[in-house]
Parts: C-alpha cells; structure tokens; sequence
C-alpha cells in the first residue's frame, strides 16, 4: 500500500505551522523537519508519498535533497514538490531539471498549493492513471486548472521567505 503521508522540510517555523494547518484541514498526515539533513534521513526512513521541499535549508539544501531522491531507486517514486521564495527567471526549470517533480513559488495562495497536493496524492493512491502535466509542459496558463474555494476555506496566505 503507498504511503499517502507528506513530510514538508522547511526551516521556517511560521511557513510550517501554516501550511501544516490547510494541508490538515483538507486531511493530510503532514510530518515536519526543519533542517535538510536531518529532512533527508526522515525522508528515507519514512518514505512519504509527497515531500514539500524547501530549497535553501540549513545543512543540506533542497536541490542535493532531490538529487539523491531521484538517483535511489528506493526513493526516486516519492513526489517531490518544491516550495520556495527562488522565483527569479530560470529558477523554475532548475529545480525540475534537479529532480522535483513540482514547484510554487512563495507567497502562494492556499488553494494552489492544496490543488497540486491533491494531484500529487491521487497519484499516490493511484487514483489516477496519468500524473498531472509536468510544468515544464505546461506552455499556456489556460490549461491549468484551479480549484473552487468554500466558502469557509482559506483562500491566500503569505507564505515568506526566511530574512536575508
């Protein structure tokens, strides 16, 4: 059976506590770490379905995290999504060139990051057969979809950058 929890590895405590409270909202198991190598080791004991992963962490940064995921065998079918304030040209196709699967950029609003965690987990449960287009393919912003909010349902957060 595939393991549907979600490890997020972020060293900033505030971007954790809100993203753990609209991924638990929607009822994900969302496990936490704050520093790369110690995010990595969970990563392999665990082997979570997603990883949300923040690309500059203390000790080892996202994009050697990813590496290593996508070159073990046993990790390489963990989803890695990338959540980070890197936003600048190029940035994009980089962190998907080094191995993740996915990437928002910070801030994002809250229904983008549950609608691409849902994709990512139907997946996971093999709820569907073809995965979501990878956004290297993804060529017009009319073919991505969005996700109705409810009414009681967070629709933006800011989600920040650790201070330089």
């Amino acid at each position: 059976m595939a393991n549907t929890e979600i490890l997020y590895i972020e060293d900033n405590f505030h971007n954790r506590r809100i993203v753990r409270k609209i991924l638990e909202r929607q009822g994900h198991t969302l496990h936490e770490c704050e520093d790369g190598l110690e995010g990595y080791e969970m990563l392999k004991a665990m082997k979570p379905g997603i990883v949300l992963l923040d690309i500059s962490l203390p000790s080892m940064d996202g994009m050697e995290i990813a590496g290593l995921v996508k070159a073990n065998p046993e990790l390489e079918h963990i989803y890695l999504i990338a959540l980070t304030a890197s936003a600048m040209q190029g940035d994009r196709e980089r962190f998907l060139e080094g191995g993740c699967d996915d990437y928002l950029s910070k801030p994002f609003r809250a229904l983008d990051l549950v609608d691409m965690v849902g994709k990512y987990m139907s997946l996971v449960q093999g709820d569907i057969s073809t995965p979501p287009p990878h956004p290297s393919e993804i060529h017009d912003e009319g073919q991505i979809e969005t996700v109705e909010a409810e009414p009681e349902a967070i629709t933006e957060v800011e989600i920040q950058a650790p201070p330089v």
